[in-house]
């Protein structure tokens, strides 16, 4: 945004800490520089916004925007999380061209802005589209005017090749998108879909990773028959256990592996919505202390709705 705008008589909610008054703002250049009770008018644009909220934009922390196109899509019934992945979320994955992947996440970007929601941490599998599909997504969210974080998620189920290809795509990426309105991370699916081998190939690649920990049990069981504690553990010993890593679910993690992730510095997010419709449980979010963020998992991209449940 370029020029100088006076929002007047908004409902001016603070989140951190909590707040709310009555007052104008001015924006200059895209920054606020001063708010207060009917501030003088110049010559910049003035919007009377007749008493609306205006508040910091919300952050999905955990999201897949090619789920937007799973919207009225014919669904069996589901008996388990991983009926949920063969039957759902995996043929649609394989289902997606770069076509597909650039309409997906305008539909998602332009939901999040509807909800409020002004970054998107999207975790991304297209697994016949995966070279490229990251400047898609990152394209769209400039066009559109949200902040991204970026992932391609690396899993063993598209065989060597696939994961070789993400590896790629999430190291181009992890260089190219560095800050400002974008950035990319280390995307990994679970770890019960990544041998150690390939979680190994994948911490050659720096930063911070993105992956969906203890969503079921089944990957504590998976993480127990590699020897560790848990997931957490494993990630420790395979060097991926990094600083502002995101956690997504935990719903399955024990206190200890919680502690072993807060101590590295890494974020756990919590997906309410989604762990109900995957019939995957309760995560206890209270547990995972002030660096606890909320996502949708796919779940449309209403925070406030998730927030509920």
């Amino acid at each position: 945004m370029s020029g100088e705008l006076l929002l007047c008589d908004a409902h001016l909610v603070d989140l951190d800490p909590p707040n709310v008054e009555r007052g104008d703002l001015r924006i200059r250049d895209g920054v606020i520089v001063e708010r207060g009770s009917e501030l003088s008018q110049g010559d910049e644009e003035v919007i009377d916004v007749g008493g609306d909220v205006v508040m910091p934009g919300m952050v999905n922390a955990h999201m897949h925007l090619y789920s937007a196109l799973a919207v009225g899509m014919p669904v069996p019934p589901i008996e388990d999380f991983q009926q949920a992945l063969d039957d759902v979320w995996w043929p649609l994955d394989r289902a997606l061209s770069l076509e597909e992947v650039r309409i997906s996440a305008q539909v998602g970007f332009l939901s999040a802005i509807r909800a409020g929601c002004t970054t998107v941490v999207d975790h991304h599998a297209s697994p016949n589209a995966i070279a490229g599909s990251l400047d898609v997504i990152a394209e769209e969210a400039g066009d559109i005017g949200l902040r991204s974080v970026l992932a391609y998620e690396l899993t063993d189920r598209n065989g060597r090749g696939g994961l070789q290809a993400g590896i790629e795509e999430n190291a181009r990426s992890i260089e190219q998108y560095t800050g400002g309105f974008c950035r990319a991370l280390l995307g990994l699916h679970a770890g019960f879909t990544l041998s150690d081998a390939s979680l190994g190939r994948a911490a050659s690649v720096a930063g911070p990773i993105h992956i969906h920990a203890a969503e079921a049990e089944l990957d504590v069981v998976h993480a127990r028959e590699q020897g560790d504690d848990g997931p957490v553990s494993r990630l420790e010993r395979l060097g991926l256990l990094r600083e502002d890593s995101l956690l997504a679910h935990g719903v399955h993690l024990s206190d200890a592996e919680i502690q072993r992730a807060l101590s590295a510095g890494a974020w756990l997010i919590h997906n309410p919505s989604s762990n109900r419709n995957n019939r995957v449980g309760y995560a206890r979010p209270g547990r995972f202390g002030d660096r606890a963020t909320l996502g949708t998992d796919g779940i449309g991209s209403d925070l406030f709705a998730a927030a509920k449940d």
